[in-house]
């Protein structure tokens, strides 16, 4: 899962410490996902800093009866924390310095330093184990109990005692030399490839290291079987490394990951390179780890499940999106570890350089080459042919029985010959079959993998001699010189006119060319031969046939369309010569299948050996379609990729060194139709029809089935959460696949979901859904399927009648017809009755479908159950029958009911409403529809919900009441009993109560863009918030708090306002004004006119926020500033009642001639600016003698003259209406 940091070998990430004397270990891991059925996940660490916490002495090695010291060395700032030492994933051995095993030789080493202090290069804690075992052979897990954890691993392995002679000298690899371990004056200290000392004794007279070790129970000694290249200690004993960097290289693996083809680099989380960096190199990765190594017994040997076995095969299954390929197998990763490191240096690597030649139509030669490793140690070769029934099959070793086809059989030969022999024959085989061939060394530890596959195909006539020598072709006459001798000189009719095999060629402009010398040509080209009844044969047509016999007199126009039937004609000259081989005889196909052919021909009667090749000409009849040419060099040909139920048409033709030589007679054959092969999940059981018919969402229906994806439960997940139940149980198909989740490793509390049953959070299992629904696919086509209709027939005061009908199976598949039924009952009174229990007191067996129980106590109540027994496992009871013997006969059929709904629990809740959940029934049919029904009880007064769901609201509740609920589930045919009894009680109620409203972004809002606005309301029950924006009401939603994007944001929505009210104690109020940021916008205010020497004033009013740069300028293009001082003044003030509103003004003291004109109010901030204009001028004054004159020139009256003095005074007549 997401959640989990998965981490082969485990490891935490590593990055090498700078002190060398110690390997420090961080925190990340190998494999990122390891998926369905390789070891998913070595270790899960859950979000380990990338650090580097602890450091190991490495792998280490000792004989039995010696001292093993493993030391770890724990780095700051774990330093304080809790050290403990692990046997395996699980078996504590010691918490700090307290042993906790009973195992007294285990003992623990450790300096405190001073309180206070930090040791130098790191917290030493060595595990001691005194007079080591064989069966002390593990990794060793150093943990600190820290947060997060971190660990490191510790492989320790025992090896047999050493002979008398040999001086125990060996200290374990650790980098400390064991305390009780002596050493001979020759002795001398070696370093191994990590930097660890390891004691070693060395002869004083040879020099030579001591190698021998004695034998135990005839066994071979380990170190015979150690190949020369191996590294080996002077003692003898190899090294315990695994580096397989030259099979990575051959593999082709990226040089960045080359850091994870070395173990120890993945015990020590040193490869260097984030695991997510290699993920397309595990493949060649994991194939290497194997080394052809077949560990797959010892790791069954340890308990690792099936699907977890990926790893000790040298293979590796990525995570797909389906859900069923996370399979989850933390706990067997120091096992599987432990095996590896066994087998290396146990086992031989798999046979080389294996062949496959048919002898007869019976039997195939195999040979092969020893292994690269540990050759001398074979005993025996194991040599095995597979027959298949399809030539593209190929089942993968991990699949599953259940998972391959169950018809028709695959049958096997298997021939086990010594080591000497390099070959062997494999006889009384099918003729004209695919058989797969592998070969796999043995010796007295286990065995190699299988070698590469390799496909042979066994004949039905014998061996095919197989052409070694091409015999000499005919030559062909000269048509050149014949063409020479008759007069043509003319080069291009020489080279294309005169050459048969370039006839082919020919094209309009070199007929046009040689038509004057065309009787020369085609007659030379015949050759005083006839080719007519070829060309007929091949289809030429009449108007062409003088080509053939050489009789052309002239060339005109009617010849150009013989041109298409220049090929036909070049293989007719040729076939006339007699240079080209004959058409090949006897094409029949011996084996006709749904998807393929085999064909097999004769080969031809003239020129047979000269024929190099066989064009093999196919296509669908009716089709159309052009031929499909193959070539291959003999007979048989297997064709694949046919259509099934379909008609072919075949021919054969022999190509020479000349060309292609006459068509075989065309074969006409129709392919078989498919014959549906049943997979272990057969047509018996529609996992989605269960769920259609109990009443799953139609939007869910994607995750009922066993091919769900992880992508759509993340899709669907909280939209289908209340439907996982169904989901389960139909998955479950009403079988108990409880026995194959233990040996797939699902733990214990995830096991009921193998029944069909949710009792927990369905998200803790989700790791283990891959070995969960892997399960369910095999289970429903080996477990018998749950029992229908289970019904009494009759009581008594001592007897109980049954009958049932047994569920319809396929009836080709045998595996899950029920071998006979359980009848389970037991006495039950008005405590024990409301318990679900899947085993009851007494048990009947029966092969019937009905029986009668006696023997019963009057007045007694019983329930009773029946599941389907079969080979592989029971179905579960599909409903329970609560029957009391009271009765002296009964009235009527009393039939089944689920059993009742369980863990009910309030999920919900408020001071209005409660939501109650539940999961469905322990026991009931898989396709039946169950309805559950809510009793609801407050006060006196019951509610009654019928619903299909697992949950319920209850709504418009009281605050602070109590309240009862139970449920019942209806079946088909009955009612359950209730479930447990739910005490609830609603919240109390609460005021209203919201905080101010909080904006983002906080700091400028603009004109235009956009807001947030959060609204945090408490009170119970949850309150209805109102947002209001610049007065007016933008949003209102029931809820704790409401959040609303506001768009195009105007400067009129500086008021927002929270209003919160759920009915109780008084509304409540919170208010905030934010300022709405925008670009200056300028009012100017005109032309302004003045007399000369006055003063003006210029005034542009600016609106803008944030407060704005202003200034004047002259030129509005040539941006020529006004400059302060002097005659002008410029200045800004802002508005005492709006703070966005300022007035600029510009004040020239003495207007002269020069200041006339255009001035620019220009205004800036950080969101824009703006620019206006305003306009200067200077008033013409007129003479006084003048003004009377030009009143008289415009007809002024007399009466108002008066205006009209030393300048115009229009107040003086203003009031004058003639005027």
């Amino acid at each position: 899962s997401s959640a989990d940091r998965v981490a082969i070998a485990a490891t935490a990430a590593a990055t090498d410490d700078d002190d060398a004397d110690a390997d420090t270990m961080g925190s990340s891991g190998w494999c990122p996902r390891f998926g369905a059925a390789v070891w998913l996940t070595f270790l899960v660490v859950l979000a380990i800093e990338a650090a580097d916490p602890i450091g190991t002495g490495g792998p280490a090695m000792v004989h039995v009866g010696e001292d093993a010291l493993l030391t770890c060395v724990v780095m700051t700032p774990f330093n304080n924390d809790t050290v403990l030492w692990r046997k395996g994933p699980h078996e504590i051995l010691s918490a700090g310095m307290n042993r906790v095993t009973g195992d007294r030789r285990i003992s623990v080493l450790h300096d405190d330093s001073p309180s206070g202090r930090t040791p130098l290069g790191g917290d030493v804690w060595v595990l001691l184990i005194k007079e080591t075992r064989l069966n002390d052979s593990d990794v060793y897990v150093c943990e600190v109990n820290s947060d997060p954890i971190v660990r490191s691993f510790h492989p320790l392995t025992v090896r047999q005692p050493k002979k008398k002679g040999a001086t125990a000298g060996a200290g374990s690899r650790n980098g400390t030399v064991t305390p009780t371990t002596t050493s001979t004056p020759g002795s001398s200290a070696v370093t191994s490839p990590k930097g660890d000392a390891v004691g070693s004794t060395q002869s004083p007279e040879t020099g030579a290291s001591s190698t021998s070790e004695e034998d135990d129970g005839g066994d071979s000694s380990f170190d015979a079987y150690t190949d020369s290249e191996e590294e080996v200690s002077a003692d003898g004993v190899p090294l315990v490394t695994h580096d397989f960097t030259d099979c990575c290289v051959a593999n082709n693996v990226s040089s960045g990951c080359m850091g994870f083809c070395v173990l120890h680099n993945i015990l020590d989380g040193s490869a260097g390179v984030e695991p997510e960096m290699c993920e397309k190199d595990f493949p060649g990765i994991v194939r290497c780890m194997a080394d052809g190594r077949n560990h797959v017994p010892c790791c069954v040997e340890k308990g690792i499940p099936d699907l977890c076995q990926d790893m000790c095969r040298g293979e590796y299954t990525p995570f797909t999106d389906l859900l069923k390929s996370r399979v989850s197998c933390v706990q067997h990763t120091l096992p599987g570890l432990q095996c590896i490191l066994d087998n290396i240096q146990r086992l031989p690597s798999e046979p080389q350089s294996v062949a496959v030649e048919p002898l007869t139509e019976r039997s195939l030669q195999v040979s092969w080459s020893v292994p690269e490793k540990l050759a001398a140690s074979v005993s025996t070769y194991r040599v095995e042919a597979v027959m298949l029934h399809s030539f593209d099959q190929d089942y993968l070793a991990n699949d599953t029985e259940a998972n391959r086809p169950t018809e028709p059989m695959l049958t096997s030969k298997v021939l086990q010959v010594p080591a000497s022999q390099k070959t062997a024959v494999l006889s009384d085989l099918s003729p004209f079959t695919m058989y797969t061939v592998t070969v796999t060394a043995i010796n007295d530890h286990g065995s190699s993998l299988p070698s590469t596959r390799i496909r042979a195909l066994t004949l039905e006539g014998g061996a095919a001699t197989k052409q070694t020598s091409v015999a000499v072709v005919p030559v062909l006459p000269d048509v050149r010189g014949c063409c020479m001798k008759k007069g043509i000189t003319h080069r291009t009719c020489l080279d294309k006119m005169c050459d048969p095999v370039k006839a082919d060629f020919t094209e309009v402009p070199d007929l046009m060319v040689c038509a004057p010398w065309a009787n020369i040509t085609f007659a030379c080209l015949a050759n005083n031969i006839d080719h007519t009844p070829c060309c007929k044969s091949r289809g030429i047509p009449e108007g062409c046939l003088s080509f053939c016999s050489g009789t052309v007199k002239a060339i005109n126009f009617n010849y150009f369309k013989c041109l298409q039937y220049m090929s036909e004609y070049s293989s007719c000259l040729l076939q006339g010569y007699g240079v080209l081989s004959g058409p090949p005889s006897k094409l029949k196909a011996p084996l006709i299948a749904s998807h393929f052919v085999v064909l097999e021909w004769k080969p031809p009667k003239i020129l047979p050996d000269t024929v190099t090749a066989y064009h093999l000409h196919f296509r669908k009849l009716g089709s159309g379609e052009d031929y499909t040419v193959m070539e291959k060099d003999q007979a048989p040909v297997i064709v694949e990729d046919l259509e099934a139920g379909t008609y072919y048409e075949a021919f054969v033709v022999a190509v020479n060194a000349h060309g292609k030589g006459g068509p075989s007679p065309r074969l006409v054959f129709q392919t078989k139709r498919d014959a549906a092969m049943e997979v272990a999940h057969g047509a018996h059981y529609n996992i989605s029809a269960c769920c259609h018919a109990s009443g799953l969402l139609p939007q869910c229906a994607p995750l009922c089935s066993y091919d769900a994806k992880m992508s759509d439960i993340q899709k669907l997940g909280n939209t289908c959460r209340g439907q996982i139940g169904t989901i389960v149980r139909c998955s479950a198909g009403g079988r108990d696949h409880t026995s194959c989740c233990a040996r797939r490793a699902v733990p214990p509390k995830c096991q009921s979901l193998c029944r069909g049953v949710i009792t927990s959070s369905p998200t803790d299992c989700l790791p283990y859904a891959g070995n969960i629904i892997q399960c369910f696919e095999e289970g429903i086509g080996h477990i018998p399927a749950p029992v229908e209709d289970l019904h009494v027939t009759s009581v008594t005061n001592t007897s109980i009648s049954l009958a049932w009908v047994p569920t319809e199976t396929e009836p080709n598949n045998t595996d899950n017809r029920p071998l006979g039924y359980l009848v389970q009952y037991g006495k039950v009174n008005n405590m024990t009755m409301y318990e679900t229990v899947i085993k009851l007191e007494h048990e009947l067996n029966t092969t019937e479908t009905d029986i009668e129980l006696k023997d019963l106590e009057p007045k007694a109540l019983y329930r009773i159950t029946v599941v389907a027994r079969g080979d592989y496992g029971t179905s579960l009871p599909s409903s329970m029958l609560l029957i009391n013997t009271s009765r002296t006969e009964s009235a009527s059929t009393v039939y089944g009911a689920p059993s009742p709904p369980h863990s009910l629990s309030v999920s919900a809740h408020s001071a209005t409403w409660i939501t109650v959940s539940w999961q469905p029934p322990e026991f009931s049919h898989p396709h039946e529809s169950i309805t559950y029904r809510v009793i609801h009880k407050v006060a006196n007064n019951y509610t009654v919900i019928d619903t299909r769901l697992l949950w319920v609201r209850i709504n418009n509740l009281l605050p602070n009441t109590q309240h009862i609920v139970y449920v019942v589930a209806i079946g088909a045919k009955g009612t359950s009993l209730p479930s447990e009894t739910l005490v609830a009680w609603t919240d109390p109620a609460l005021p209203a109560y919201v905080d101010p409203p909080t904006v983002h972004p906080s700091d400028i809002i603009s004109e235009g863009g956009s807001m947030t606005i959060l609204c945090l309301a408490m009170g119970n029950p949850a309150p209805t918030i109102s947002l209001y924006v610049g007065g007016h009401l933008v949003r209102q939603d029931t809820s704790r708090h409401m959040i609303t994007v506001i768009h195009n944001v105007t400067t009129d929505m500086e008021h927002i306002s929270c209003y919160a009210d759920n009915g109780y104690g008084i509304p409540m109020q919170a208010a905030k004004k934010v300022n709405i940021s925008f670009a200056p916008r300028i009012q100017a205010s005109g032309i302004t006119v003045a007399s000369v020497g006055e003063s003006v004033d210029l005034k542009c009013t600016v609106w803008a926020r944030p407060i704005p740069k202003t200034m004047f300028w002259r030129d509005h293009d040539g941006r020529v500033p006004v400059i302060q001082g002097g005659n002008y003044d410029m200045s800004m003030k802002n508005d005492v009642d709006d703070n966005s509103l300022y007035v600029m003004t510009l004040t020239i003291n003495k207007l002269g001639a020069q200041d006339v004109g255009d001035y620019f109010c220009h205004a800036e901030n950080a969101l824009g600016s703006s620019t206006r204009a305003v306009s200067v001028r200077i008033r013409n004054t007129a003479a006084s003698s003048n003004i009377s004159e030009c009143c008289a020139s415009q007809n002024v009256s007399a009466s108002c003259m008066s205006a009209c003095s030393f300048y115009i005074d229009i107040e003086s007549v203003i009031d004058r209406p003639e005027c």
